[in-house]
């Protein structure tokens, strides 16, 4: 893994312009604009460094595709284009065998760019849904250039002539509905291509890992809305008669009551709400039903442990579940905890253990155990995926934990749902439960757009 380097951004000046052009809503075609009104400006020159004449010159606003410019390079390869409206430009060239692109963030000030051709390469991949869906026809581009392909119906897609360098490549969401539009990050070389993705469109990627093995298959994350049972922001509590309460945005399940006087803290999005011993913790006596007969389900939050309890002692500390603390006619379904000394763990990490709520014990066979020892006082991506009898746990989009846990579909249960209840001085922010088990795709794009990989 390293981390992605952005060369294409082009290098900008403020400076007075040298080349001409006239302006259209569609395109600008040389001649006719004096020095004053053009805003962007930049001599294109070959491999050698040498001004490369009479080559067209592409600006397009990356958001409004009817917004572009076109300039032909002049005898000392000069180009110009008399843009107003502020926003990201892709700027874009193509001679020969050669290319050139860069994005621009034109913000109303003059901007002299220097603009390198460099060897192309092309892009042949496929693109993945995680669910049935028809994968005929979905845009795949290079923003704000010509650089664009469908895909046929087995998803896959080419892209010729594209210039060798590090950036983007962005692919439309065919259904808004289930799926994000995305764009991965992209280094193209000679020796074909590495990307990391997918990520928020939105997301700046200079600093974006790439993996280090070719990736073939690019796959859309599904929307977060798409399953989801259950969501607790976190972000507010409201005292409704003598109960101090926070709700389930979604409205799915009943009134959450917090015990203990808990206090909000400052969270990853938004608030967070912090536990700090046994007497402090939520419960939601009614769930609906939400869990019953479900036989795929994510869980979703961000969780810092401001406090480690003695690293001598066994534990296994709930953080965030359904179950019954060791009454007798437990009905346990799942718990997210923090554990030490037990399953084989010698330092503290998270765990998610499974039942199947038919009154079973969570037991080291039923769990997935992180390998990653868990730091206090640093918030954690935190989600967990089950399906068809197995468990995956993330952190920080990261696979820490996986395997096969035995339970295979859940049964009715009446045990409430608890936000901690334990001797444990922690924080949650943003829990989410979904009837879909997402994928690692969906678990990178979630993280980055959480946190822009800051975590």
């Amino acid at each position: 893994m390293r981390n992605l380097a952005l060369p294409f951004v082009a290098t900008v000046f403020a400076a007075s312009f040298f080349c001409s052009c006239s302006e259209s809503d569609k395109t600008t075609v040389a001649g006719g604009i004096s020095e004053e009104t053009n805003s962007v400006a930049g001599v294109l020159t070959d491999l050698k460094g040498n001004p490369v004449k009479g080559v067209a010159v592409l600006a397009r606003h990356t958001s409004v595709d009817t917004l572009q410019f076109t300039d032909t390079t002049s005898e000392k390869g000069e180009f110009a284009f008399p843009i107003v409206r502020q926003g990201t430009y892709g700027l874009s060239a193509s001679v020969d065998s050669a290319a050139y692109y860069a994005l621009i963030n034109y913000e109303g000030e003059a901007l002299d760019i220097e603009a390198e051709l460099r060897l192309v390469a092309d892009v042949a991949e496929s693109v993945v849904l995680s669910e049935d869906a028809d994968l005929n026809g979905i845009e795949v581009f290079v923003p704000g250039t010509n650089w664009a392909a469908t895909t046929d119906s087995l998803g896959k897609f080419k892209l010729e002539g594209i210039p060798q360098g590090s950036y983007a490549l962005q692919v439309k969401s065919p259904d808004p509905e289930r799926y994000l539009t995305a764009q991965f990050a992209m280094d193209l070389s000679s020796a074909g291509v590495r990307m990391n993705g997918p990520l928020p469109e939105n997301l700046n990627i200079s600093d974006v890992k790439l993996v280090d093995a070719p990736v073939a298959e690019m796959t859309l994350p599904l929307s977060s809305e798409y399953g989801l049972l259950s969501w607790w922001p976190m972000d507010y509590t409201a005292e409704v008669g003598n109960d101090t309460v926070t709700t389930d945005a979604r409205g799915r399940v009943g009134t959450t009551k917090l015990y203990g006087d808990v206090e909000l803290e400052q969270g990853v999005v938004g608030k967070a709400i912090q536990f700090n011993d046994a007497s402090q913790f939520g419960v939601i006596e009614d769930d609906r039903g939400i869990l019953d007969s479900l036989n795929e389900m994510t869980l979703e939050a961000f969780v810092k442990i401001d406090q480690l309890p003695n690293a001598k002692e066994s534990y296994q500390k709930n953080i965030f579940g359904k179950l019954g603390f060791g009454s007798e006619g437990d009905k346990n379904v799942f718990s997210l905890a923090l554990v030490n000394k037990v399953c084989g763990v010698e330092k503290p990490a998270l765990a998610f253990f499974m039942a199947d709520g038919s009154g079973k014990e969570f037991s080291c066979e039923s769990a997935v155990v992180s390998s990653a020892a868990f730091v206090k006082n640093v918030w954690v991506h935190v989600v967990v995926t089950w399906k068809d009898g197995s468990a995956s746990l993330y952190q920080n989009s990261e696979l820490t934990g996986s395997g096969d846990i035995g339970v295979k579909m859940l049964l009715p249960s009446d045990e409430p749902i608890f936000f901690g209840k334990e001797d444990l001085d922690f924080e949650l922010d943003d829990v989410r439960l979904g009837a879909k088990a997402i994928t690692s795709a969906d678990v990178l794009y979630r993280y980055y757009q959480k946190t822009g990989g800051k975590l």
